[in-house]
């Protein structure tokens, strides 16, 4: 039920609408006494009784508006915004909202910016979008001593990403299908007031790895190379980056727990990261090195009666060196290559970590470190010809069942080398992988994934599990769908 007080406003209101129609109606309508006039001459009788119609409408429109404002104060109060009267649209992809108070406008745009909904404020600096993506895996394995065949989620992450004003950038991820691991994938946030010098804190991937930064929607190959095993993960910590020269310099450094997800530091002491990455003719005219790119990185930590890496293929086929126990500093260097053109790509990526044993031995002596070395070579092509993002998915030109029927999406051809090698002067273990296979994008936010691998063990393992030398095959099959 309304208020006394706003029935009266609304009744008032409408009386005066009323009575201001009438009276705009009154004096709009020429006056019986007017003389008809001559086709193409105005007389000066016409002109000065349009100047009175003018002159009554203006007066009336004063009149109502001023007791319009008397009500409202009277009501609501002298400081109430003045009501809004919107007309009817038409629906499109980017709807808006807005209000007014005094001369300060505010509101929100929704709509869809071809790769994420979004939902923002009407002059755009906060802003918020939700993403996500679900992979559906059939994984086939042949050989001695290998895991079952099994369909299982290898991933099913949802968050969002968005601006908290023009200058600050906050990402939140979450990861519903690991479960050997936090909830929390990622959450961060990045101040960002010069290109150069931005600050980056929370939780997320230590910049180290080509591969080990690239998102795990936009991969290659079903998983990563074996280079992986020696790669930091997410992890607590704090970032400087930038670039310079319109991206031909960028540059990463940061100091990070090293312990992984949302894990305390024990040392305290933190891991220190350097990164540093070049394009030098990413903004020249030769489309042949525009796309070529190299760096490297760096980084230097401790541990504290923790455990080596593990050598084992990312695919699980089969883990031919078990964890150690280590003690000490653990450092690591990469060097890193990326060529971009059109529908063709090439990586390559090196990778070495030393890991002490400070105090394991016999009477608190030291023992040889573990070391581990691995490489890769990968080399993609699309077929169809669109172009490949550096990191990003291919845009089909005619995507699958199209509205014209005749839509194939875009398929792409891949192959990858690579080779991983555990040390620790004890045991010496390694084993490589050959890959190749085809992904078929029937849209930009479908993709369907074939790996074929083969996978060589060099040496004897006895533990985890006791397994010969020998040749793996396994086949990767991945559906995925990204919003």
């Amino acid at each position: 039920m309304m208020s006394s007080a706003r029935r009266k406003t609304a009744m008032l209101i409408g009386l005066l609408a009323a009575v201001g129609f009438c009276a705009l109606s009154s004096a709009a309508r020429p006056s019986k006494k007017s003389k008809k006039p001559v086709a193409g001459q105005a007389t000066q009788e016409e002109i000065r009784a349009l100047r009175e119609i003018v002159a009554a409408q203006q007066e009336q429109i004063d009149i109502m508006r001023g007791a319009m404002q008397r009500l409202i104060d009277a009501v609501q109060g002298p400081h109430s915004p003045a009501p809004t009267i919107q007309a009817p649209g038409i629906a499109s992809q980017a709807r808006s909202s807005v209000t007014r108070t005094g001369e300060v406008a505010t509101g929100t745009q929704s709509g869809w910016n071809g790769e994420h909904f979004f939902l923002q404020s009407s002059d755009g600096s906060f802003r918020l979008e939700p993403l996500g993506y679900v992979q559906l895996d059939y994984r086939s394995y042949r050989g001695s001593g290998i895991p079952p065949d099994t369909l299982a989620i290898r991933r099913g992450r949802f968050g969002f990403q968005g601006n908290l004003g023009k200058n600050y950038q906050i990402t939140l991820l979450a990861d519903f299908a690991d479960r050997n691991r936090t909830l929390v994938r990622e959450f961060a946030f990045n101040v960002n007031f010069l290109e150069a010098l931005q600050f980056k804190f929370g939780q997320f991937k230590e910049p180290f790895s080509q591969e080990g930064l690239w998102s795990a929607v936009y991969m290659d190959f079903v998983e990563r190379a074996p280079v992986n095993n020696l790669v930091p993960a997410y992890s607590p910590g704090f970032q400087i980056h930038g670039d310079f020269l319109r991206g031909a310099i960028q540059y990463q450094a940061g100091a990070f727990n090293g312990k992984s997800f949302l894990n305390l530091n024990d040392t305290s002491t933190p891991e220190g990261v350097f990164r540093l990455r070049f394009y030098p003719w990413r903004n020249g005219s030769n489309t042949w090195i525009k796309g070529l790119g190299f760096g490297g990185a760096f980084t230097d930590g401790l541990t504290q009666n923790g455990t080596s890496f593990v050598g084992s293929m990312p695919t699980r086929t089969f883990t031919f060196f078990k964890a150690e126990p280590v003690n000490g500093g653990v450092l690591r260097a990469n060097g890193e290559l990326v060529w971009v053109k059109g529908p063709a790509s090439i990586r390559a990526e090196y990778v070495q970590t030393n890991q002490d044993r400070t105090g394991l031995g016999p009477s608190k002596t030291s023992l040889p470190g573990v070391v581990g070395k691995s490489y890769y070579v990968t080399a993609t092509y699309l077929l169809t010809g669109e172009d490949r993002p550096e990191n990003g998915q291919p845009v089909p030109r005619h995507a699958f069942l199209s509205k014209d029927g005749h839509g194939a999406g875009a398929w792409e051809l891949k192959f990858r080398y690579s080779k991983l090698r555990m040390d620790d002067r004890t045991l010496r273990s390694g084993a490589d992988q050959i890959s190749t296979g085809v992904n078929w994008y029937p849209t930009p936010f479908v993709r369907y994934m074939i790996d074929f691998n083969v996978e060589r063990l060099r040496n004897p393992v006895a533990s985890p599990a006791s397994l010969l030398p020998q040749t793996f095959l396994s086949v990767l099959h991945r559906v995925q769908f990204r919003f």
